[in-house]
């Protein structure tokens, strides 16, 4: 399905016979609807924003990642086709993988390609994705079976063998992306003649960035652990010898200088990392919020969203509404009960209008700010900050809290984390750190 972008205009009524998209963004602004259908609105209108801009599997990725799909998916099927539905869904990364190897990445040529396949014959249309859950239980696939696909360790079997099946006969072509027809085709067999020779030196360089692709597919199948091995004499073109000699340069980022250890095996030397033998914590999935809240956390949570979606960062629902509208508009979006909406309103306000505190929500006075940011701890738990704003030579992480200023210290481990995190990102920059409570304090963690 195709996204077609339509946004309200401040003020304006709701269409009758309205698309499915039009009446969506009609009753998230103006009638009660659902969180769900608020959520939905959301989503789509960011997917929207980046379909020009991402290539196709980039886009899907990020729509998998955010619209939780694998688990929402089978929420909503019988237990018995979870793995089938699974094994699709990354089927169709395959695919936006593959069509015209990215000759044409941009979504309509993506759904065209789609819809060609569709009417394919059974020979050339695609197979449905393979199913990868089997248990406790090894299994092996071809590369390109595997694509698509993860496991905690991943053996990459027979990788020093550089054999190919000889073309004996085939087709030489150079088509570029931004011609309409090719600029060289002919036929060849075995016997390659000095006339096209350029031809046949594009053609194996092209070939080479293949193996290379390949090979990149092969080894980010890894989620924890990747095994290599190879047999014989070491061939300096194979998959083997590429990664042993960036190992031994030291071309992998994972590897540190500080604690290198040597392993030897059939007369060759690797040299490894000691941390990348012990297991990548992968943390637990866990609900976002407890079943039953506190009324005070429930507060936070409401508080938390009001100011999310009053200071610039992602207003791409808000910025088509008129202000008068502005705070019936998000008391349905953060489902407020009406008896809780004027003193959060009061609240969020007061915190947004300190002059102490534009700079972090005033854009004239920084260089960029993001909402609810989330990123993995060294745990493999997902965390959110609540707002981060970058400076020119600084970087602040903003925590909101609801509760009394009076022992601001007992977050530090908690800010302590946000900063490593951040500062990985911003490593020429200061990160600093801040707790800004509902009374309009702001209390720096050093």
């Amino acid at each position: 399905m195709m996204l077609a972008a339509m946004q309200l205009t401040s003020g304006e009524m709701p269409i009758k016979n309205a698309s499915w998209w039009q009446r969506l963004q009609q009753v998230t602004v103006y009638e009660n609807a659902s969180p769900t259908l608020h959520r939905a609105q959301k989503l789509l209108s960011g997917w929207i924003a980046l379909a020009d801009k991402l290539p196709v599997h980039d886009l899907l990725d990020h729509i998998y990642f955010e619209g939780d799909l694998m688990h929402r998916y089978t929420a909503a099927l019988p237990v018995d086709l979870h793995e089938t539905v699974r094994a699709n869904l990354q089927a169709l990364m395959e695919i936006a993988l593959n069509v015209d190897a990215g000759r044409y990445p941009s979504l309509p040529r993506f759904l065209m390609e789609l819809q060609e396949l569709r009417q394919a014959g059974d020979s050339e249309s695609p197979d449905e994705g393979r199913v990868g859950k089997v248990g406790n239980a090894l299994r092996i696939y071809t590369i390109h079976e595997a694509k698509g696909l993860e496991a905690p360790i991943v053996w990459l079997l027979d990788a020093n063998d550089t054999r190919r099946k000889p073309d004996i006969y085939n087709v030489l072509l150079d088509w570029p992306p931004t011609e309409q027809q090719p600029v060289h085709f002919s036929l060849f067999t075995d016997k390659r003649d000095p006339l096209r020779a350029h031809y046949f030196l594009a053609d194996e360089e092209y070939a080479q960035r293949e193996e290379m692709n390949l090979l990149y597919v092969a080894m980010t199948r890894a989620k924890q652990a990747l095994l290599v091995s190879g047999q014989g004499e070491l061939n300096d073109d194979s998959w083997y010898a590429h990664i042993a000699a960036a190992v031994a340069n030291n071309d992998n980022p994972l590897l540190a200088q500080s604690d290198i250890l040597e392993i030897h095996s059939d007369q060759k030397i690797l040299k490894v990392n000691s941390a990348l033998l012990h297991p990548t914590p992968t943390g637990q999935r866990a609900p976002r919020y407890a079943q039953h809240e506190t009324a005070s956390q429930q507060q936070g949570i409401w508080l938390h969203a009001l100011l999310q979606h009053l200071v610039p960062a992602d207003n791409s629902i808000l910025n088509t509404v008129i202000a008068a509208d502005k705070k019936s508009v998000l008391q349905k979006m953060c489902a407020i009960p009406d008896n809780k909406m004027d003193a959060l309103w009061q609240q969020a306000q007061h915190i947004l209008t300190q002059k102490s505190l534009q700079k972090f929500f005033a854009p004239q006075h920084y260089l960029a700010a993001l909402n609810e940011l989330p990123y993995i701890n060294a745990q493999g738990e997902l965390r959110r900050i609540d707002r981060l704003v970058e400076f020119e030579n600084e970087v602040w992480v903003l925590d909101y809290k609801t509760g009394e200023a009076n022992n601001p210290a007992r977050h530090s481990t908690q800010m302590q984390e946000y900063r490593d995190a951040i500062q990985a990102i911003y490593a020429g920059k200061t990160v600093r750190c801040g707790l800004l409570f509902a009374s309009g304090e702001l209390h720096e963690i050093d």
